[in-house]
């Protein structure tokens, strides 16, 4: 009965445990987070190596951790970081990150700034004085929590030991049972980080990511371009039309000028015509009162007296003549008149009529000009937009790069052979070649030529050099954060086990031995000694 009970109590041990030992990691990973923030970073001279700096100063007091950065990186992570370029005329000096002990801060400062190598050293005095009380409270509850853990552990293996020496065998595997759940919980909730193949997984997708946004900013930039030659086009024949179109505004109005003077002139030129025909009718009525005096004066007078009449008989015809030749030349000019008018009221249609072209065209070409200053507008937002988000692919490339520098020492591995050629058959599920059955292939096969260098893909460790079966001659080499690289069907091994390898170095030469059909390169990429997609690790 007393069995039954030391189950329940041995279950509440275990689950204290776990929550105590849960409690210590997350204490532990706020404060690495918290040392983290505790950065300062540490810009060289101009003729000094990041690298040498850094070598000098890592085992000073109060260093965590360190991370150099060259060049090129500090300049991708200054674009990042505030958005626009170094504008610097000398380049941005090469700098180190350095993870500080926050209560050391200052004194690690003042030792670097007295460093003749070091030209300056950025941090944040307030942020880095307020983590210094946090990380010290956050430590003091990790050694807190871990004595509580360690003293649970205990009692739990007591309780164990009392319970095996008095337990029959079910009982002591039901308890086994218990202890080892409460261990794979645990070991799940340590085993929370990202492992090296994860990181390179991210890091190859922020890659890519990256290169179709900038491949999308080239796209954008060229149509930016394209539709600022649009608009510059649209401007200048907006304002040519614009220039055309006043021309003949001003030429129309000249035009409304002199048909208001040539009407001006026809009425006038009416109105004395009209005087001009009375006078006319006068005349002509005078001539002929004068042409019946005349004749009368030849009958009824005397020949003296008719001379005067022959006289008022010539004035009045003279008088007749001039003002019909007066009249004749006022009609013509009035019929002049008229044609000029009509010559100008000609013009004046074509005038209105080129003004109202003008006016579509010029009506059309802004709608265009608009229309493609609104897209180049829309598109020089996007461009902005995109290269914000470059920006923050880059700072993430960037911190995963450096992740996996921290972790590996490389990014990348380079191609196992000294020849690059095609792949015969895949990371994935196949027909095998000889056993004839759908199976999982667990790499790449390189096919070459029998004796081709196979490189190392990275620097590492040679862990086994040997005939492995199946593989026939076969080096595993590993890279640390659990990643291991194979190399199978090696007709000739040129390293042992235990060697450090460097990468590219000629580690084995190809060739067909173990389950082979022909000479080729069997390539694994295994992380925590179970294959993964070589694809990702290899560019």
């Amino acid at each position: 009965m007393k069995r039954k009970k030391d189950i329940p109590v041995l279950a509440v041990y275990a689950l204290v445990g776990l929550v105590l030992a849960g409690c210590v990691i997350t204490v532990q990973d706020l404060t690495n987070r918290v040392l983290e923030q505790s950065m300062i970073r540490v810009f060289v001279s101009g003729n000094e190596q990041a690298q040498e700096v850094a070598a000098q100063i890592r085992d000073r007091k109060g260093i965590v951790k360190m991370q150099v950065v060259e060049q090129d990186q500090a300049a991708a992570e200054f674009e990042a970081a505030l958005g626009y370029a170094w504008p610097g005329a000398d380049p941005l000096p090469e700098y180190i990150d350095a993870v500080v002990e926050p209560a050391d801060a200052a004194a690690v400062v003042d030792a670097l700034e007295a460093d003749p190598g070091i030209e300056y050293v950025a941090y944040h005095r307030e942020q880095i004085e307020q983590l210094a009380g946090l990380a010290l409270a956050l430590r003091r509850a990790y050694g807190l929590l871990l004595l509580l853990t360690i003293v649970a552990a205990l009692m739990l293996a007591g309780k164990v030991i009392a319970i095996c020496r008095t337990a029959p065998a079910t009982s002591v595997a039901v308890t086994g049972l218990l202890v080892l759940v409460a261990l794979g919980l645990f070991n799940g909730q340590a085993a929370h980080a990202q492992t090296a193949t994860e990181l390179k997984q991210v890091y190859r997708e922020v890659q890519a990511e990256l290169a179709k946004l900038q491949k999308e900013y080239a796209e954008l930039e060229k149509e930016a371009a394209g539709l600022a030659v649009e608009v510059e086009a649209g401007e200048k024949s907006s304002a040519k039309i614009q220039s055309e179109l006043e021309q003949a505004r001003l030429a129309l109005s000249q035009t409304l000028d002199q048909i208001s003077g040539v009407e001006l002139q026809l009425d006038r030129l009416k109105q004395n015509g009209q005087s001009e025909a009375r006078h006319y009718g006068q005349s002509v009525s005078q001539l002929q009162k004068t042409a019946g005096l005349a004749a009368r004066g030849r009958v009824e007078h005397e020949a003296k007296a008719s001379l005067f009449l022959d006289y008022l008989l010539y004035a009045s015809g003279k008088a007749y003549t001039q003002a019909a030749e007066k009249w004749a030349g006022s009609q013509n000019w009035q019929r002049q008149l008229e044609q000029e008018l009509a010559e100008l009221q000609q013009e004046r249609q074509q005038l209105d009529s080129a003004l109202r072209q003008l006016k579509q065209e010029l009506n059309q070409i802004n709608q265009e000009l608009m229309l493609n200053s609104q897209q180049l507008t829309e598109v020089r937002q996007g461009l902005k937009a995109v290269q914000r988000m470059i920006y923050t692919q880059e700072s993430k490339a960037w911190h995963g790069r450096r992740n996996l520098q921290q972790q590996l020492g490389f990014t990348d591995f380079g191609w196992p052979l000294a020849v690059r050629g095609v792949v015969s058959s895949d990371y994935g599920s196949r027909q095998h070649p000889i056993f004839n059955e759908e199976r999982f292939h667990t790499g790449v096969d390189l096919p070459c030529e029998i004796g081709t260098p196979i490189k190392a893909a990275a620097a590492g460790t040679v862990v086994l050099s040997e005939d492995n079966n199946g593989y026939g001659l076969t080096v595993v080499i590993d890279h640390g954060g659990g990643v291991s690289t194979l190399y199978a069907h090696a007709s000739k091994l040129l390293v042992n086990a235990g060697d450090r390898v460097q990468a590219g170095e000629t580690i084995a030469l190809a060739g067909s031995t173990g389950l082979s059909t022909g000479p080729h390169l069997h390539f694994e990429v295994r992380q925590d000694q179970q294959h993964v997609d070589p694809w990702i690790w290899l560019s």
